[in-house]
């Protein structure tokens, strides 16, 4: 997973050698749930793991329903090794990784990467219904 620090020679360190770290650690083994605020930049370039264990993506913006204050999906730019692109993943289906290090997604690597593209140039009303649908739909939300 993509972390701000730079990497160790050192044997790597196990992940029950010590107390969590990252830039999400207070929030870990939580479900976003907005009972402990963080401020969004936070979540920039964040590492996203499917439950498999695969690195996915980082963070790379939110999408946020105006209407009713709150964030609704949270766009990843996907891993290297995967073609280059930006999905959007529910916000009930992350939560925040063990370690704090980032969010983790409640499906596989393959799944995640099936998802329907975030269209960057948008489209009409209607699409955009239609693709929140899918994308709820595809990682288990009902529409």
């Amino acid at each position: 997973m993509k972390t701000d620090t730079p990497a160790s020679t050192d044997t790597p360190k196990e992940a029950s050698s010590g107390p969590p770290s990252g830039p999400l650690v207070r929030f870990h083994g939580q479900a976003p749930s907005g009972e402990h605020p963080i401020p969004g930049h936070r979540f920039e370039g964040v590492g996203v793991r499917a439950t498999d264990g695969a690195d996915v993506g980082h963070v790379s913006d939110v999408l946020l329903d105006l209407g009713h204050g709150r964030i609704t999906h949270v766009l990843v730019t996907t891993a290297e090794g995967h073609p280059d692109r930006v999905i959007a993943i529910p916000w009930q289906a992350l939560s925040v990784d063990t370690e704090g290090q980032g969010l983790a997604v409640a499906a596989t690597a393959e799944r995640v990467l099936a998802a329907p593209p975030f269209d960057k140039q948008g489209g009409s009303a209607a699409q955009h219904e239609e693709w929140v649908a899918a994308v709820d739909r595809h990682f288990g939300k009902p529409a």
